[in-house]
């Protein structure tokens, strides 16, 4: 089974199609901060996965910045796809996201 199909059945709410931008920043092991671009492909009442052009640092703890969304999310998985990486993100205490907001 491809990755994609393990992690649609380990989702736990309904993802609805979204478009946008976020800025994802994190600390690196040795403190610096880093930082990319990302492009919401979907959205979950909890979560989220992001395509972007770097790999994001799995089960770290990432600030997201975004039109409608700013808060702390941590890295679920971030897998290589191609030319770029995909990403899912767990929304972190109370922050959640609609489908209302795509």
């Amino acid at each position: 089974m491809d990755s994609d199909a393990n992690h649609t059945k380990s989702r736990k709410q309904e993802r609805f199609p979204c478009e946008g931008s976020l800025e994802v920043t994190w600390s690196s092991p040795n403190g610096e901060v880093q930082q990319t671009a990302t492009e919401v492909i979907d959205v979950s009442y909890e979560g989220m996965q992001v395509t972007s052009c770097r790999p994001l640092p799995v089960a770290a703890m990432v600030q997201v910045r975004g039109e409608v969304l700013r808060g702390f999310a941590w890295v679920r998985y971030s897998e290589q796809h191609g030319r770029s990486f995909l990403a899912g993100l767990n929304l972190i205490s109370g922050m959640t996201w609609t489908s209302d907001e795509c």
